[in-house]
């Protein structure tokens, strides 16, 4: 798989479901905690359209603490571009290749499909397929949990989507049953709607 060229597609993709959300959600809570559809949107953006040295410099300036400085820097995006801005900005920056210095680019495709799913509820957006893309967010998230800022016991779990036909984690591991989307939720800490998830690996991830 050609990790970039799936990212370009994600965010074009992503986009054109946009433009048909209502006004009234883009202000809606998304499922990563203190945002609203929008600042998600808007951190999409930052990160399509930065470099390293931007992303960085502009992070720096914000806050010392690089999560601090990412909300923060989302929601000033937010304030200022309107929703149709956003979308406009996230489709032409579709090819940016901006990943934090020494992780791969499936890190960067991690950041797009675990954001869509953050707002796929509020926003009325179709799932997304448990497809190739998202098996290998999912197998980026074991080996990299640090880099996505999920618990390393996120390694010790088999997760197993009910609309595919892989699996990703180790082959004895206990499982973790559900839709491919909510697995990608449950496996960054975020909530899902109860009934949807199964499986004794919830309970090595604390849930």
């Amino acid at each position: 798989m050609d990790v970039w060229a799936a990212v370009a597609d994600e965010r074009v993709t992503l986009a054109g479901l946009l433009e048909g959300v209502e006004p009234e959600a883009w202000e809606t809570p998304s499922r990563c905690e203190g945002w609203s559809v929008k600042d998600v949107v808007a951190h999409l953006v930052f990160l399509a359209e930065g470099t390293v040295s931007s992303v960085l410099l502009t992070s720096m300036r914000t806050h010392p603490l690089p999560s601090r400085a990412t909300a923060e820097v989302a929601r000033r995006l937010a304030v200022s571009a309107s929703p149709d801005e956003l979308v406009d900005r996230l489709r032409k920056a579709a090819d940016g290749r901006f990943v934090v210095p020494g992780l791969p680019p499936a890190v960067a495709l991690g950041e797009v499909l675990v954001h869509r799913a953050d707002v796929a509820a509020a926003a009325g957006l179709p799932a997304h397929d448990a497809d190739e893309r998202l098996a290998a967010v999912l197998g980026a998230e074991q080996r990299l949990w640090w880099a996505f800022g999920v618990s390393r016991r996120v390694r010790g779990v088999r997760f197993e989507p009910t609309d595919g036909d892989w699996s990703v984690g180790p082959e004895v591991g206990p499982a973790v049953i559900g839709p491919g989307e909510d697995l990608l939720l449950v496996a960054t800490g975020r909530q899902v709607d109860p009934g949807l998830v199964s499986g004794p690996g919830l309970a090595v991830l604390g849930r």
